[in-house]
């Protein structure tokens, strides 16, 4: 297991699901971020669901579905605590093809749910925003800027993950959105952010506990990587 020090946080970096070494340099690499864990649970549904534990539920499951065809990667394992700019530095350590972020968002009222994909979006009248096309140019890209060499790339990405979560998911529509989010700006790849439901919708919650709808959500998942992948 490997160890860096990041902005004062001490990373480790799992270990790659490696069952072919030889073979495994000829596949492209896919990190899957489980959202929350440790001390930081993520949503929690009525009955006590935490997102945390759903996330890494359906991390484990697409690993299982991908694990034929690509070098699969998660950020955490287990439940533990990561910091938010862990998450996108192991996909960079990596030198993933491509990170996924997955959570189960929650809303102050209990009817709020659905499904989104999610990629990093600017603020318009950001500091820096007027002299992003400059560090382009010049190669000298900060951490925080490091999405601007995948927008068009992302954007591909953000909708054929969205078609296929659509197809499996017929009678409930999949938004999709670009947002700062903070733990896909330092994705120097192509990446999004995945909410899979609400927990706090009480229906939901009981459906996200099914591990047959977890599977779902990694068949679908995975569906959308491939996808992408085959262009």
């Amino acid at each position: 297991m490997m160890a860096l020090l990041l902005a004062g946080v001490l990373v480790f970096f799992p270990a790659v699901r490696n069952t072919h070494p030889a073979a495994d340099r000829l596949l492209k690499i896919v990190v899957i971020d489980p959202g929350h864990g440790g001390r930081e649970s993520g949503a929690i549904g009525p009955g006590g669901t935490a997102e945390k534990g759903v996330t890494l539920a359906l991390a484990q499951q697409i690993r299982e579905v991908l694990a034929d065809r690509y070098r699969t990667v998660l950020t955490r394992s287990d439940d533990y605590w990561m910091d938010v700019t862990a998450r996108a530095a192991t996909a960079n350590h990596h030198r993933a093809d491509l990170f996924i972020s997955l959570h189960a968002g929650g809303g102050f009222e209990a009817n709020l749910d659905g499904i989104s994909v999610s990629i990093f979006g600017g603020v318009a009248g950001e500091p820096g925003a007027t002299d992003s096309s400059e560090h382009l140019k010049t190669g000298l890209v900060p951490w925080e800027l490091g999405y601007l060499r995948h927008v068009p790339e992302n954007r591909r990405l953000a909708s054929v993950l969205r078609r296929s979560l659509s197809k499996q998911f017929t009678s409930r529509p999949v938004s999709l959105v670009e947002a700062p989010l903070a733990v896909l700006a330092g994705a120097d790849m192509p990446a999004a952010l995945i909410e899979i439901g609400y927990l706090t919708h009480p229906a939901r919650e009981l459906y996200l506990k099914e591990a047959d709808r977890i599977a779902d959500f990694a068949r679908a998942i995975a569906g959308g990587i491939d996808a992408f992948f085959s262009k």
